[in-house]
């Protein structure tokens, strides 16, 4: 069942006695999920995470943590205080050298930081290095997965993840997750995901259970479980906004945007893309300003709207020109040369081509 629907910047999911046909009507502007079917499997854990909706959020050590570490992300994406940020992700990581937070984001966000020397430095500690433990599996999983490695340091870390804390064991699950998907397996990835909801709840509040209900939408999308992705991503959006702060309220507004665009709803895709990027844009949150614009320059490609693809693709390039995003820069320039030629423009496409080889080739210098 396809759904018709105007979308407003927050989203409510009306289930009532868990049955959709009981709900009262959506609030105007809303997304209106009554007549959208919720799977049986995925109920129970729904259910149970609306209905904690509405009491008081975790204030623990671990769910500060991750407040500090979506911080220290957003503050690393910006020219002006990535530096600082740096600095203080550092810092953090030498003082608790196995916390898995520290060393996501060191590893994640090292091509825009530029610090290899540290990085390996620190990945070189013997806790890290040691591959036999379940830190050092982790670390070096992230450090390798997708350049030789298939997974097999995650599976490594989570054989052994009794040894580690609660909140080390949902980060290992969401990784553990992402190899499932990876493997073409995206309803045991959201499975696993499922089995540790509560435990992240319990031990961070909404800030790490919005993170699991975010990548559940992305292996339901994966396996083409439609309806349940919808239900699943607005169910992360009312976690954002329960926890506080645009930086995960946003990436959780594309990510409906993705689920819209899976069920062919284009044009309520296009309009929350192009949301999300002016909220980008506005709240100064620069990797989600690119990612909003890079997805519906897609959608516009795919569905044959060529000048409008170009134009999201030129805003991009301005936007990674402008932080310094010397790694999407030249993805940009041939997303522009793709368009270009498709509209049989080939020496412009050319010209772009071009750009990019050189920006490339300067990539080491930068």
């Amino acid at each position: 069942m396809r759904l018709r629907c105007l979308l407003a910047l927050s989203v409510t999911c009306w289930l009532a006695g868990g049955c959709c046909e009981q709900a009262p009507a959506p609030a105007p502007g809303s997304i209106d999920l009554r007549n959208v079917e919720l799977s049986a499997d995925l109920r129970p854990s729904l259910e149970a995470s609306r209905r904690e909706l509405s009491a008081p959020d975790r204030d623990t050590p671990a769910a500060r943590d991750v407040e500090r570490a979506n911080d220290l992300i957003l503050r690393i994406q910006r020219i002006e205080s990535r530096q600082e940020a740096g600095d203080e992700l550092y810092r953090r990581w030498e003082e608790e050298p196995a916390h898995f937070l520290w060393i996501a984001t060191a590893i994640r966000y090292d091509y825009l930081l530029r610090r290899e020397e540290a990085l390996r430095r620190m990945l070189a500690r013997p806790v890290l290095a040691d591959t036999a433990g379940p830190v050092g599996a982790f670390a070096q999983g992230y450090d390798n997965y997708g350049y030789g490695s298939r997974g097999e340091h995650y599976l490594r870390s989570w054989r052994r993840r009794a040894e580690l804390d609660s909140l080390q064991q949902v980060i290992l699950a969401m990784r553990v997750a992402v190899v499932e998907s990876d493997r073409g397996d995206g309803l045991k990835a959201a499975r696993l995901l499922l089995d540790v909801t509560d435990r992240a709840r319990a031990v961070a509040g909404s800030r790490l259970e919005l993170q699991l209900w975010y990548y559940i939408t992305r292996f339901l999308i994966q396996e083409d479980r439609l309806d349940d992705a919808l239900h699943a991503s607005a169910l992360a959006i009312d976690l954002a906004r329960k926890a506080g702060g645009e930086y995960w309220l946003t990436r959780c507004r594309t990510l409906l945007a993705t689920t819209l665009e899976a069920r062919r709803e284009y044009e309520a895709a296009l309009e929350t893309y192009e949301e999300c990027a002016r909220i980008s844009a506005r709240q100064d949150l620069p990797w989600l300003r690119a990612e909003s614009l890079d997805l519906a320059a897609s959608l516009c490609s795919d569905l044959g709207r060529l000048e409008r693809a170009l134009a999201f693709n030129q805003r991009n390039l301005a936007h990674g020109l402008a932080v310094g995003d010397s790694l999407s820069v030249p993805r940009n320039m041939m997303n522009i040369a793709y368009n270009f030629r498709l509209m049989g423009e080939l020496d412009s496409c050319l010209a772009y081509q071009k750009r990019a080889e050189r920006w490339v080739d300067a990539f080491g210098k930068l």
